[in-house]
Order: C-alpha cells, then sequence, then structure tokens
C-alpha cells in the first residue's frame, strides 16, 4: 500500500488544517510534494518514522535533547535519523 493510499485521522492532520487555509494552495501542494512525499514514500517504503520524527523535532521547537526524550530514544538515534532527511 502506498502512502497515497493511506486513510489518515483528522488529528493525524497536525497544522494541514491550518495550511490548507492559506491563499496558496498550489504552493502549498508543490512544497509537499516536494519536501514531504520524499518523507512518505522513505517511510512506506522502509517501515520508518521519518515523517513523525520530523513532527516530533518540529513540535519540540527543534530542540534535539527535548525530541529524543519524547521518542524515548537516544540523542545520537535521532542524529542518525535526520542524516537520513538531509
Amino acid at each position: 500500500m502506498g502512502s497515497r493510499d493511506r486513510v489518515i485521522a483528522f488529528e493525524e492532520l497536525g497544522v494541514m488544517p491550518l495550511l490548507l487555509q492559506s491563499e496558496d494552495q498550489q504552493g502549498l501542494v508543490a512544497f509537499m510534494e516536494r519536501y514531504l512525499r520524499p518523507l512518505l514514500t522513505y517511510d512506506d517504503q522502509h517501515q520508518g518514522q521519518l515523517l513523525p520524527t520530523l513532527e516530533a523535532f518540529l513540535s519540540q521547537n527543534g530542540n534535539l535533547q527535548r525530541t529524543a526524550e519524547s521518542l524515548y530514544i537516544h540523542p545520537n538515534s535521532l542524529k542518525l535519523a535526520f542524516r537520513t532527511l538531509l
């Protein structure tokens, strides 16, 4: 099952409802396709957690230590995940 075939609960949308209210819908879609689609594809193909990891990082205001703690992983594991993101 590809990432386009997944059903996502409203609670999982995060900032999406806010973003979808933007007047530049084409710009948002282009952004999502360029930056988020590869993460979804990687996660689907490798049973990964890159997108949830990025979401956790952003919700912790970019604080590596707090993000690692919130994910119950070692900060070095988080750094390794970010290398995959880049």
